[in-house]
């Protein structure tokens, strides 16, 4: 008869998955373009708007992007791709985990850490500056 089958799924969470042991990390990228990439979801950007407005703007904001960690391992770039189209650095302002062992990526830190501590932000900074200044 032709009749499709609807399967009803959960809501999605927001994205705290690591890959399985032996899967390359996968981010999904948002629109835009430039070759640092920040990677926090939408409910944090929206709280923490300004500190990212602060650090786009010490690194450029016509070079920011952003992205958040895919939980799948179908969607999204990988960060060898990432390397491979330019990006310089990607800052991931999660709980620390470990990801890759890329040099490419930067534990930026949760954003309500970053929010209170003037240290916070200078350790950040000085994680930064080295991928600056190659």
């Amino acid at each position: 008869m032709g009749i499709d089958v609807w399967v009803r799924r959960g809501r999605r969470q927001p994205s705290t998955a690591v890959p399985e042991t032996g899967a390359e990390a996968r981010i999904r990228l948002e629109a835009g373009s430039g070759d640092w990439l920040l990677l926090a979801d939408e409910r944090e950007r929206t709280r923490y708007s300004q500190l990212l407005l602060d650090i786009r703007g010490t690194l450029g904001a016509e070079r920011c992007r952003f992205g958040k960690w895919s939980d799948s391992s179908d969607s999204g770039v990988t960060l060898s791709e990432l390397i491979d189209a330019g990006v310089r650095g990607v800052v991931d302002f999660r709980a620390a985990r470990h990801v890759s062992e890329s040099e490419l990526l930067v534990p930026g830190g949760e954003l309500e850490q970053l929010s209170r501590s003037a240290e916070a932000r200078r350790a950040l900074w000085q994680r930064v500056r080295g991928l600056l200044e190659r």
